[in-house]
This record gives structure tokens, C-alpha cells and sequence, in this order.
């Protein structure tokens, strides 16, 4: 598990500018770790890397579904979730560009970026 957290301010109102906090469930001790804390942009950078270290756990099978909120797949959590795609693992998600639930070769429910499940699946 990754996510951010924001300081003063919500989820509609971030810039690259707002401070964020990156936290991480550490999986052998499942402790919750604040792995970094700086501006939203280099806090993007950081958890990019951890994007990459998901989309290999689940490329090598090590996770078998998704729960994605208010993630970034055209960015930030991209490579997690064509992963996803190409394993054809669950994924239910949801965030300003995306409501999907994806499930073993069906779409049930998608609005906006239809096409960006055409272009991996």
C-alpha cells in the first residue's frame, strides 16, 4: 500500500507546490512508514519509484487485485495500473479521470478514459 497525504489542503486543491507526506505499509512488518515529506512534485518523484516496485510485484504475480483512489494512471501510478491490465487482474478505482471496475476481461463500469484500457488491453 502507498498514498500521500496533504497539509491544509484537500484533494481539489493541491499544486505542485502544496506539502505532502508520502507513507508506505512496509510489507514484512506491516508498519505504516512515512517515507518522505516535501512538496507535492518531488513527492510525485518519489512515489513513481514505488510505482515501479508495485507494477513488478504484480507483473511477477505477487498481487492479484487493485484498489485505486485518487490515483494518477496517466502519471504518477501508471505503470502499477497497466500492469494490472496486461495481467488482467482486478481493478476497482476511482479519482477526477477515471471510475473503472475492471474484472477479468470486462469492463462493468467506465467513464471518461474509455480509451485508455483499449490501449493496453
Amino acid at each position: 500500500m502507498i498514498f500521500v497525504s496533504y497539509s491544509n489542503t484537500g484533494l481539489d486543491f493541491q499544486d505542485n507546490n502544496t506539502i505532502a507526506s508520502l507513507w508506505i505499509l512496509d510489507d514484512d512488518s506491516s508498519t505504516l512508514i512515512n517515507e518522505a515529506k516535501g512538496n507535492l512534485k518531488s513527492i510525485n518523484e518519489i512515489a513513481r519509484k514505488f510505482d515501479e516496485k508495485i507494477a513488478m510485484k504484480v507483473l511477477n504475480g505477487n498481487i492479484h487485485g487493485l484498489i485505486s483512489i485518487s490515483s494518477d494512471p496517466d502519471n504518477t501510478n501508471e505503470k502499477t495500473i497497466i500492469s494490472a491490465i496486461k495481467m488482467r487482474i482486478p481493478i476497482v478505482g476511482i479519482n477526477k479521470y477515471l471510475i473503472l471496475i475492471y474484472h477479468y476481461h470486462h469492463i462493468l463500469l467506465l467513464q471518461r478514459n474509455w480509451w485508455y484500457i483499449n490501449k493496453y488491453y
